[in-house]
């Protein structure tokens, strides 16, 4: 079974080239332009892996992350942003996520930590 990755980002580009790569990888994608979409959708169908942005509008990725956690504690989540400031990246981090990067994302960075995400999951 292919493992199902859910990115949410509000920026298109973003969640095409996350998009791109993660099917490249060999991965399934979904993709989600808000946190409250990504919600709904990790809800009907629970993701092997999210990858969220850290800004973005109705729900924000910590909120996401706190709302995911709350319903399914065992998915990874890997939370990116460009614009948050340090004290935001470490609240992620503090809520459970399986790590914080800084965009832009180190490509092989972010392939490697998705295996590794996806492996301990």
């Amino acid at each position: 079974m292919v493992p199902r990755v859910l990115v949410a980002d509000d920026d298109s580009s973003s969640l095409e080239v996350l998009g791109a790569l993660l099917t490249g990888w060999g991965y399934e994608v979904e993709t989600a332009s808000d946190g409250q979409i990504a919600h709904q959708k990790a809800a009907a169908r629970p993701p092997a892996l999210v990858i969220t942005d850290l800004v973005m509008p109705r729900l924000n990725g910590l909120e996401l992350l706190e709302a995911l956690h709350r319903r399914s504690p065992d998915i990874p989540v890997i939370v990116v942003t460009g614009r948050a400031g340090f004290g935001l990246a470490l609240r992620a981090a503090w809520h459970g996520a399986y790590e914080v990067l800084l965009k832009p994302v180190d490509v092989p960075r972010l392939k490697t930590l998705i295996a590794q995400a996806i492996g301990s999951s």
